[in-house]
């Protein structure tokens, strides 16, 4: 029954069991064969019902485990916007090939929805690196390169790199650094971009003020005509 939990239909159908026994007993108390004949058919009919009512629910909690599962899938590939024209993809625990054509997917819709020419690719997350893992990887770069993007490949610890070498996996066409930090500082200046520490810019800023000073005690105002 919709609506109620697989031990409240246990119950009922048991319950319907116990009804339905002793009113056939009594019904049928004269005529033996027509006794067991219907308590046979009664019997069948309950655990009929018993199956179905199991098939349902794992029916019904399997669709449920399929749905969290394609979610989590969505909620592991985020794609994430850090500046204009810069997409970021961390990518966290194992990747399988059904979770990295959702990653690709994800990045390459992001690609065209947002006009982004930088990737970067995070994998200080991935556990494991081997040949699967890295022809996924290498997939998405060309992927994005062939929509307009470059792609950025972060967190390449020393372990990994050197799992890298050993395997032969040639990532010499894609560029690399080993923190993200690196990575988001390098898609900055792709994009035309500069990351100015605050002293400095507070520094250019008192230097364009004492520039502009001298100008109006010379005489020459900042439009360059001369003040009366």
């Amino acid at each position: 029954i919709k609506g109620y939990t697989l031990v409240e239909n246990a119950t009922y159908i048991t319950a319907l069991r116990n009804v339905l026994r002793p009113m056939i007993v009594k019904d049928l108390s004269g005529d033996p064969e027509a006794l067991v004949r219907e308590l046979s058919y009664m019997a069948d009919t309950v655990d009929r019902m018993s199956i179905v009512m199991i098939e349902n629910f794992i029916r019904s909690r399997e669709e449920i485990i399929r749905q969290q599962r394609a979610d989590m899938l969505e909620l592991s590939t985020p794609v994430i916007k850090v500046w204009d024209k810069i997409l970021t993809l961390p990518i966290i625990g194992t990747l399988d090939s059904r979770r990295a054509q959702m990653m690709m997917e994800a990045l390459l819709q992001r690609i065209v929805d947002s006009g982004s020419t930088v990737a970067i690719l995070d994998i200080t997350g991935v556990r494991t690196m081997d040949m699967l893992v890295a022809n996924h990887l290498i997939k998405t770069v060309t992927a994005a390169r062939l929509m307009g993007a470059r792609c950025i490949l972060t967190g390449v610890s020393p372990a990994i790199a050197q799992t890298m070498v050993q395997l032969g996996i040639d990532l010499s066409q894609i560029t690399t650094r080993a923190q993200m930090s690196d990575g988001i500082k390098l898609a900055l200046e792709m994009v035309g971009r500069t990351i100015i520490p605050v002293g400095a810019l507070t520094h250019l800023r008192g230097g364009a003020a004492h520039s502009g000073e001298a100008m109006a005690a010379s005489g020459v105002m900042p439009d360059g005509k001369s003040r009366d």
